[in-house]
Protein backbone atom coordinates (compact mmCIF):
# COMPACT_ATOMS: atom_id res chain seq x y z
CA UNK A 1 0.00 0.00 0.00
CA UNK A 2 2.74 2.43 0.98
CA UNK A 3 4.64 2.25 -2.29
CA UNK A 4 1.55 3.27 -4.30
CA UNK A 5 0.66 6.05 -1.86
CA UNK A 6 4.23 7.30 -1.98
CA UNK A 7 4.06 7.57 -5.77
CA UNK A 8 0.88 9.68 -5.59
CA UNK A 9 2.45 11.84 -2.88
CA UNK A 10 5.58 12.29 -4.99
CA UNK A 11 3.48 13.70 -7.83
CA UNK A 12 1.68 16.08 -5.46
CA UNK A 13 4.79 17.28 -3.61
CA UNK A 14 6.76 17.93 -6.78
CA UNK A 15 3.70 19.61 -8.33
CA UNK A 16 4.26 17.43 -11.36
CA UNK A 17 1.69 17.59 -14.16
CA UNK A 18 1.85 14.07 -15.56
CA UNK A 19 1.17 13.38 -19.20
CA UNK A 20 -1.68 11.03 -20.02
CA UNK A 21 -0.93 7.39 -20.74
CA UNK A 22 0.81 4.54 -18.95
CA UNK A 23 4.38 3.99 -17.90
CA UNK A 24 6.19 1.38 -15.85
CA UNK A 25 8.58 2.06 -13.01
CA UNK A 26 10.45 0.13 -10.33
CA UNK A 27 10.73 1.16 -6.67
CA UNK A 28 12.57 -0.40 -3.74
CA UNK A 29 10.89 -0.23 -0.37
CA UNK A 30 11.11 -2.33 2.77
CA UNK A 31 13.91 -4.41 1.30
CA UNK A 32 11.70 -5.48 -1.64
CA UNK A 33 11.53 -4.51 -5.27
CA UNK A 34 8.12 -3.33 -6.43
CA UNK A 35 7.02 -2.98 -10.05
CA UNK A 36 4.54 -0.18 -10.67
CA UNK A 37 2.40 0.81 -13.60
CA UNK A 38 1.16 4.40 -13.52
CA UNK A 39 -1.82 5.21 -15.73
CA UNK A 40 -2.88 8.84 -16.11
CA UNK A 41 -6.22 9.75 -17.64
CA UNK A 42 -7.89 13.13 -18.18
CA UNK A 43 -11.01 14.15 -16.28
CA UNK A 44 -13.85 16.49 -17.18
CA UNK A 45 -11.88 19.24 -15.41
CA UNK A 46 -8.99 20.54 -17.53
CA UNK A 47 -6.74 21.09 -14.51
CA UNK A 48 -7.36 17.69 -12.89
CA UNK A 49 -6.03 14.26 -13.85
CA UNK A 50 -6.78 10.81 -12.47
CA UNK A 51 -3.69 8.78 -11.63
CA UNK A 52 -3.92 5.05 -11.08
CA UNK A 53 -0.93 3.20 -9.62
CA UNK A 54 -0.91 -0.58 -9.89
CA UNK A 55 1.66 -2.46 -7.83
CA UNK A 56 3.12 -5.84 -8.79
CA UNK A 57 5.65 -8.09 -7.06
CA UNK A 58 6.99 -9.65 -10.24
CA UNK A 59 8.74 -7.90 -13.15
CA UNK A 60 6.37 -9.50 -15.70
CA UNK A 61 3.47 -7.83 -13.88
CA UNK A 62 1.47 -11.05 -13.74
CA UNK A 63 0.49 -10.86 -10.05
CA UNK A 64 -1.21 -7.62 -9.10
CA UNK A 65 -0.79 -6.78 -5.41
CA UNK A 66 -2.66 -3.50 -5.22
CA UNK A 67 -4.29 -0.78 -7.25
CA UNK A 68 -4.65 2.76 -5.91
CA UNK A 69 -5.86 5.90 -7.58
CA UNK A 70 -5.86 9.59 -6.80
CA UNK A 71 -6.27 12.95 -8.48
CA UNK A 72 -3.56 15.44 -9.32
CA UNK A 73 -4.40 19.11 -9.80
CA UNK A 74 -2.33 21.27 -12.12
CA UNK A 75 -0.22 23.72 -10.14
CA UNK A 76 -0.61 27.29 -11.32
CA UNK A 77 1.75 30.08 -10.29
CA UNK A 78 0.25 33.41 -9.15
CA UNK A 79 1.44 34.91 -12.45
CA UNK A 80 -0.46 32.23 -14.40
CA UNK A 81 -3.58 32.90 -12.36
CA UNK A 82 -3.36 36.66 -12.86
CA UNK A 83 -3.05 39.42 -10.27
CA UNK A 84 -6.62 39.02 -9.05
CA UNK A 85 -6.59 35.28 -8.49
CA UNK A 86 -8.59 32.58 -10.27
CA UNK A 87 -11.70 34.67 -10.85
CA UNK A 88 -9.82 37.89 -11.63
CA UNK A 89 -11.03 39.40 -8.37
CA UNK A 90 -8.93 41.57 -6.10
CA UNK A 91 -7.76 39.41 -3.21
CA UNK A 92 -8.27 40.72 0.31
CA UNK A 93 -5.10 41.20 2.36
CA UNK A 94 -5.60 39.27 5.58
CA UNK A 95 -2.12 39.88 7.04
CA UNK A 96 -2.06 41.95 10.20
CA UNK A 97 0.02 45.12 10.30
CA UNK A 98 3.14 44.97 12.46
CA UNK A 99 1.73 47.51 14.89
CA UNK A 100 -1.60 45.75 15.38
CA UNK A 101 -2.49 43.84 18.51
CA UNK A 102 -1.96 40.11 18.48
CA UNK A 103 -3.15 37.13 20.47
CA UNK A 104 0.39 36.34 21.62
CA UNK A 105 0.95 35.79 25.34
CA UNK A 106 3.48 38.28 26.75
CA UNK A 107 4.12 36.17 29.86
CA UNK A 108 7.89 35.65 30.25
CA UNK A 109 9.19 32.11 30.09
CA UNK A 110 11.36 30.54 32.79
CA UNK A 111 14.85 32.07 32.61
CA UNK A 112 13.63 35.30 30.98
CA UNK A 113 13.56 38.64 32.76
CA UNK A 114 10.24 39.49 34.37
CA UNK A 115 9.04 42.99 33.43
CA UNK A 116 7.91 43.33 37.06
CA UNK A 117 11.52 43.20 38.21
CA UNK A 118 12.44 39.64 39.20
CA UNK A 119 13.68 36.62 37.29
CA UNK A 120 11.34 33.76 36.50
CA UNK A 121 12.52 30.38 37.80
CA UNK A 122 11.03 26.92 37.81
CA UNK A 123 10.73 25.00 41.09
CA UNK A 124 11.23 21.24 41.42
CA UNK A 125 7.55 20.48 40.72
CA UNK A 126 7.58 22.37 37.42
CA UNK A 127 5.72 25.33 38.87
CA UNK A 128 6.86 28.86 38.19
CA UNK A 129 7.76 31.28 40.93
CA UNK A 130 8.79 34.90 40.81
CA UNK A 131 12.07 35.75 42.58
Amino acid sequence: VWVAGNRLSELRITRAWPGTGSNDMVRTMGGRTWHLTQTVTPTSEADLRRVEVTVYTDPDRDVRELEMHGYIARYRTPAELGAGGPAGEQQEDTNEDEGSESDEDDTPLPGEDDPAGGDIETDETGGVENT
